[in-house]
């Protein structure tokens, strides 16, 4: 077993204290990978929320009074941590999620870059002195931590998704509660170990894993508390809508990336082998299980054929040397598996693949003719599926593109310097890839708009977002 599922088995993390619950305050864990049960996860309750938050509260209350070197140290230190101990971190985060092991180290890797580059950011945050029209009086802001903060992760990217949201609320100066993925606790849970080892504060971050039932109690309580002045939730539309709305009561600040239905177009202008090269990539990543994974394929019809001959190759051979990584549930693979068979019945054509292989396995599939009568078009597919569709001119694809109400990614293939300027100004999306399908970084500004949400995780932004802006006028006294 994996040294860090036998330290976490039926703990959370409550202000700094591995606290051990009983088996029948636990829930199973089960592994995409093979349906065995890997360990039992802690069931977090309402009374652990209350005392995460308000110890959360009396730590802020010091931590935001460190400089903002010292601040750096502790997530240099993380990030230090998550380095060292990349193998057994990736192996653990592939046992409960499922994908490849080169995948899931290479996510710890991610991670740890967050705390790298936030150590160094904390130390840009400034105010600004204003020119004040007043002789007598100067003007200025000063930047502040928001105060106690909440995360709710996804399974998808467990521990890339916390430390994206983690990473900045520290630097800022806040504390945080973590209410991680039911599927996948563990890969959160770890950070309490690395907490304990960096001797970072105690209270300062609370991990509480939950099954799906507990879970919707634990993430009302942290909306309705007054305590906590802002969450951070990746994962679906309409979860994020009950969050939001729970929200409503105290005004809390809210960061929320949500679904996406990303198209991925490429032009007659694109060098096509390098479209469909980054197509595979970006697709095929955990199996299809990212946020941005490109959901709607728009080839224009001058370069349909090519395209569609060369990318089922590519994939024949793809099958022959990477297995593909499983779906994290049941209910994924019938959602992906209803998706396609729905295309299918409304005139799509298989190219390749198009069925569930074994137990939570889905085959790589090629879909084309698809169209927007179909439920594929319209929904996140979630799933190793590639669905392709035609387009006459640039103005229809992006009037196909934007035809959606989600605008999370989206991603573009043209050499051609007039149509990239043209998508640029009409794509409806709050990031574009163009010529590129991997913008995941750090210093990138991450985040949708419309039912995709609004915030931004990385960058300057994200860093801002865990902070208020205090503006001062003070008057000239008398000399």
């Amino acid at each position: 077993m994996n040294k860090y599922l036998t330290l976490l088995q039926s703990k959370i993390y409550l202000a700094g204290l591995f606290i051990t619950k009983e088996d029948s305050q636990s829930y199973a864990i089960i592994s995409p990978l093979n349906q065995n049960k890997i360990a039992l996860a802690a069931n977090s309750t309402i009374n652990d929320v209350d005392i995460a938050i308000s110890q959360a509260q009396i730590a802020f209350d010091a931590w935001k009074n460190l400089s903002s070197l010292e601040r750096a140290e502790y997530l240099l230190n993380i990030s230090d941590y998550m380095l060292k101990n990349k193998d057994e971190l990736g192996h653990l985060l592939h046992l409960e999620q499922g994908k490849s092991v080169p995948e899931a180290i290479g996510e710890i890797l991610y991670s740890s870059s967050y705390f790298k580059w936030f150590a160094h950011q904390a130390q840009s945050l400034h105010g600004e002195t204003l020119n004040s029209p007043c002789i007598n009086k100067q003007m200025y802001t000063i930047k502040q931590p928001i105060g106690v903060c909440a995360a709710i992760t996804p399974f998808n990217f467990p521990s890339a998704m916390l430390a994206r949201k983690l990473a900045p609320a520290l630097a800022a100066g806040c504390s945080m509660i973590i209410k991680p993925a039911s599927d996948t606790p563990f890969s959160a849970l770890v950070y309490g170990i690395i907490a304990d080892e960096i001797n970072l504060p105690k209270g300062l971050i609370s991990i509480l894993p939950a099954d799906q039932e507990n879970s919707i109690n634990i993430g009302k309580r942290i909306c309705e508390s007054e305590t906590v002045r802002k969450l951070s939730f990746t994962g679906s539309s309409h979860t994020g809508k009950i969050l939001m709305s729970q929200c409503a009561g105290n005004i809390k600040r809210l960061s929320l990336e949500l679904g996406g239905n990303a198209p991925f177009i490429v032009t007659k202008c694109a060098n096509v082998q390098t479209a469909i090269d980054d197509a595979i990539k970006n697709k095929f990543r955990n199996s299809g299980q990212t946020c941005v994974c490109a959901n709607r394929f728009f080839i224009h019809k001058d370069i349909l054929h090519e395209f569609t001959d060369k990318i089922k190759q590519e994939i024949e051979i793809l099958n022959i040397t990477q297995p593909i990584s499983p779906l994290i549930n049941f209910k994924a693979i019938e959602k992906v598996d209803k998706l396609v068979k729905n295309a299918l019945n409304k005139g799509a054509k298989l190219e390749l693949g198009g069925n569930i292989q074994h137990n939570l396995y889905y085959q790589r599939t090629l879909l084309t003719n698809v169209d927007k009568t179909m439920d594929i078009y319209h929904q996140e597919i979630f799933g190793p599926v590639i669905s392709i569709m035609s387009y006459e001119n640039i103005k229809d694809a992006v009037k196909q593109a934007n035809d959606t109400p989600y605008g999370l990614a989206a991603y573009v293939y043209t050499e051609n310097i007039n149509e990239i300027n043209y998508f640029t100004r009409n794509l409806e999306y709050g990031m574009l890839g163009i010529n590129n399908a991997a913008f995941s970084s750090p210093a990138f500004p991450f985040g949708g708009i419309k039912q995709s949400g609004f915030g931004k995780e990385g960058s300057i932004y994200g860093l801002e977002d865990y902070t208020i802006t205090k503006a001062i006028c003070l008057a000239d006294g008398e000399a």
